[in-house]
Formats: structure tokens, C-alpha cells, sequence
């Protein structure tokens, strides 16, 4: 649409009257229009440029997550910038449904596996059998052997200070122990890249890289594990993570549970 701002601040000014000011009125009315669109057209376009970068963010999110369903439980793995996000509404069944999550989504990746030691954990707590199978699933056989020697006594002595049942939800975003350990729903694990560079191993065949869980149970946020992926495995394994069983801050309040 084309706009004769001339014509209409003329007919505006002989609305006025007509006076000897008309000339001066006619100009400053049209300057006057023509910046009036001006900041409205700008502020239009940074709308519109407001709404495509929030269309584009909403759509790169979406392309980079992954969901898998089973039993009824959703499993999702976010990427941002800085980490990654693996988020689940409940821990697995048994050790059946952690070794198809393992297989189908958090094996893939040397950022995902470590999400699974949350959930292990919790499984070992509820049946020391099941979990064991759990551990035996994602992590190499020296990792099994110290993981499960030092969780029977964390979660074998419940009238012992040293037993802290709430170790799994310790390593989830939102719980401290400021609020008993209570984590955001959906559960999720943020993992990011920790400060070492990735290493070839010979020994292993294959390569380390080394992650963190950022996690509030600790005064040191980052809790180190060592993934492994061996050349002739399509999947990455947990080679150590001795940083997420040990001895988190005491609790303060009575822990709900995981789900």
C-alpha cells in the first residue's frame, strides 16, 4: 500500500484551519508520519524476527531429542550447547528394561551412558540381584567389581550413618540435600564433557572419554566418569565412576523415594 503523506498532512493542516502556519505545519506533520511508520515498521520487523528465532530454537530442540518408550516409561536424551540432557519419568522396571534403554538410546553415545548409573543404583537398592545385571549391562568388569563393593555397604547398613539410600537421586537435577533430595520430574541427568582430552587406549582397543554429571549432592558439582568404547562394540560402556557413590551430604528432611 502506498501512503501520499504530503496529501494527507495537507488535508490535516487545511482542517486547522488554513492559517499562515499552514506551510510550516503542512512539513512538520509529513516529517512527522514518516517517522511514526518508520519506529512502527521497525518495531514490527523485531517482532517478527522475535517469533522466527523462537520458531527456529523450538525446532532445532526438537530436532536434536530423542524419545524411546517402553513399558510405558519415556526415556529422552536433549543437546544443548554446553551438555547433555537425559530425562525419564521412571526408573526401569528390572534390569530387562534398563538393558533395552542401554541397547536402544543411552549406549549410543559416550554423553549418554552415564545417565544410566542413577537408575542402576536405585534398581540395586530395591533387588541386589536385578541390579547387578544392571551394572553388568553398560560398564567393563573392573568398573562392576568396585561399583558393587562399595554400594552393598551403602545401601546394606540401614541403621548406619555411611548407608545413604538417597546415593541415586543425589546425582539428578533439582535434589540437594536441601530439600531431601527431591528431584525435578521428569528425572533427568545433565552430562557434559569434563576438562580431559579423550585418549586412545591400546590396551582396550579402543578410546576414553571422560564426562561428568553435574550434580548438587556434592560440595564439587562435577562427578567424574570414565566411558570406554572399544572398536570392536557398537556401544560405549562406563569404564569407572567412582565420584558418583561416594558419600554425598547428609540429608536433611525425610527422602520421598524415586518412582
Amino acid at each position: 500500500m502506498n501512503l501520499n503523506f504530503k496529501d494527507i498532512a495537507k488535508t490535516i493542516a487545511n482542517m486547522m484551519g488554513g492559517s499562515k502556519d499552514a506551510p510550516k505545519n503542512l512539513e512538520d506533520l509529513t516529517k512527522g508520519f514518516k517517522e511514526i511508520l518508520k519506529t512502527a515498521s521497525a518495531a514490527a520487523q523485531e517482532e517478527l524476527d522475535k517469533v522466527k528465532d523462537e520458531e527456529k530454537a523450538e525446532a532445532k530442540t526438537e530436532a536434536k531429542a530423542e524419545t524411546i518408550s517402553i513399558n510405558g516409561h519415556n526415556y529422552t536424551v536433549r543437546k544443548d550447547e554446553d551438555a547433555v540432557l537425559v530425562s525419564f519419568t521412571n526408573i526401569p522396571s528390572d534390569a530387562e528394561e534398563l538393558k533395552q534403554v542401554y541397547r536402544n538410546l543411552l549406549g549410543k553415545s559416550e554423553y549418554t551412558v552415564p545417565a544410566l548409573i542413577p537408575m542402576a543404583m536405585e534398581i540395586y537398592a530395591r533387588d541386589r540381584q536385578e541390579g547387578e545385571k544392571c551394572f553388568a549391562a553398560f560398564c567393563s568388569s573392573l568398573a562392576v567389581s568396585e561399583i558393587l563393593r562399595i554400594l552393598k555397604e551403602k545401601f546394606g547398613r540401614p541403621n548406619d550413618s555411611y548407608c545413604q539410600r538417597y546415593l541415586p537421586a543425589a546425582l539428578l537435577q533439582g535434589a540437594s540435600n536441601m530439600n531431601a533430595y527431591t528431584p525435578n520430574t521428569p528425572y533427568t541427568v545433565r552430562i557434559e564433557h569434563a576438562a580431559n582430552e579423550d585418549t586412545e587406549s591400546a590396551m582396550y582397543n579402543g578410546k576414553h572419554f571422560f564426562l561428568v554429571i553435574i550434580a548438587d549432592g556434592w560440595d564439587t558439582r562435577q562427578r567424574g566418569v570414565q566411558v570406554l568404547k572399544t572398536y570392536d562394540n557398537d556401544l560405549y560402556v562406563v569404564n569407572g565412576c567412582p565420584a558418583t557413590y561416594t558419600m554425598c551430604k547428609p540429608i536433611r528432611g525425610e527422602w520421598p523415594g524415586l518412582v
